[in-house]
């Protein structure tokens, strides 16, 4: 096992010491690099914005007389691009994103409240049989921490393997974080399962309702259409040069539906209405939710689940170009998509939302990559 030298932090010596318990399935006979070396650059080269294979191959070889002064080598040498992408392909993707999920959850900071939105995307360029009905790709589901913009757990399966639901549920229950928990998520995951998953955790939960769950959808429907408001709050936005109106009601949870619908107190309609590109528009949304808040807090929570699409899935396939990604091969983007995903948590640090601009900085500069892995709240 090889360490960093100058690896005083204990976030890093932790990392470190986490990604050297990852399996190593290559051959012992020519190994010249261990696991977690190679690992390490990897992420430090996506930290700048490497995209893929060539791009971290350029990150190493630029780097090469801060990382070959910085990095315990064998030998005087680094890994060269042909052994990356080899370790891409075979690392154990659910053993990765265990290690990286449970250090990040340990450098979280500590809050009284975590808002953990859960949701799953596509990566387009795995498709296999494009044109046809028998179409398979990978998907990764994750969970994003709205507040500090760190995803706190991350899964990439087979589309035909597994469902996201059962994908999202397996993921709530192995959930652990040091305060109380709000799941969110979209109405896909509005599911008396899921809804019994988190109670029996202790997780508070927000899910959207759409006619997937037609009882539910009607109740209220009804209640919408009743005057038993238990609280109301409206706000304007004018954002691009448009402006947005919303309302939240909020109502009491019908009491013939509490029993399937574990520890549910209220639901909620949602309107959204505006002017864009000329033409009027208006929308209505449906939500349920075990917490006893005001309207306006809602209406935070619900435009805070935003940021998993805004944040993260935005930035993957904008900044990392991971839905055209080329890479299909073997456990490559698997690999590949926990690795972004860990980065762009740590480009969020200190509240930061220009992704793009935080990667130049980096360009090049693995000193401030290490630096920044090193800093916490």
């Amino acid at each position: 096992m090889y360490f960093l030298i100058n690896l005083i932090h204990p976030y890093m010596y932790e990392l470190l010491r986490d990604l050297a318990t990852i399996d190593d399935p290559r051959r012992q006979a020519g190994k010249r690099h261990d696991l977690c070396i190679v690992l390490f650059l990897c992420i430090l080269s996506i930290l700048q914005g490497a995209k893929g294979y060539r791009s971290i191959g350029r990150f190493i070889s630029d780097n090469a007389a801060f990382l070959m002064s910085y990095l315990p080598l064998k030998k005087p040498r680094l890994p060269s691009l042909s052994t990356v992408i080899r370790v891409l392909q075979v690392v154990d993707y659910d053993q990765l994103s265990l290690v990286i999920s449970t250090w990040q959850t340990k450098c979280l900071p500590v809050q009284e409240l975590y808002v953990v939105c859960g949701d799953g995307k596509g990566i387009g360029g795995t498709c296999e049989n494009l044109l046809g009905t028998n179409q398979n790709y990978v998907r990764v589901c994750s969970f994003f921490e709205a507040f500090s913009g760190v995803v706190v757990s991350v899964v990439p399966y087979d589309n035909k393997a597994d469902a996201e639901t059962k994908v999202f549920q397996a993921m709530v229950n192995k959930l652990a974080l040091p305060g109380e928990v709000l799941i969110t998520g979209d109405a896909l995951h509005c599911q008396r399962k899921t809804v019994e998953i988190c109670a029996s955790k202790g997780f508070s939960y927000l899910f959207k309702v759409k006619q997937n769950q037609p009882h539910l959808y009607n109740s209220i429907t009804v209640a919408h259409q009743s005057d038993d408001l238990l609280d109301f709050f409206h706000t304007s936005e004018r954002q691009k040069g448009r402006i947005e109106h919303r309302k939240i009601h909020l109502y009491a949870f019908s009491d013939k539906l509490t029993h399937k619908w574990k520890n549910a107190k209220v639901c909620m309609v949602v309107t959204r209405s505006g002017k864009r590109k000329g033409k009027l528009y208006q929308r209505e949304s449906y939500y349920i939710s075990d917490r006893v808040d005001s309207a306006e807090v809602f209406l935070a929570f619900i435009r805070m689940h935003w940021l998993i699409e805004n944040r993260l899935h935005w930035n993957k396939d904008v900044n990392y170009m991971e839905d055209k990604s080329k890479i299909r091969k073997k456990n490559a983007p698997k690999t590949l998509t926990v690795i972004r995903g860990f980065a762009l948590g740590e480009l969020h640090k200190n509240g930061n939302t220009q992704i793009k601009a935080r990667m130049q900085q980096l360009t090049n500069n693995p000193q401030k990559m290490v630096d920044l892995l090193n800093y916490r709240e």
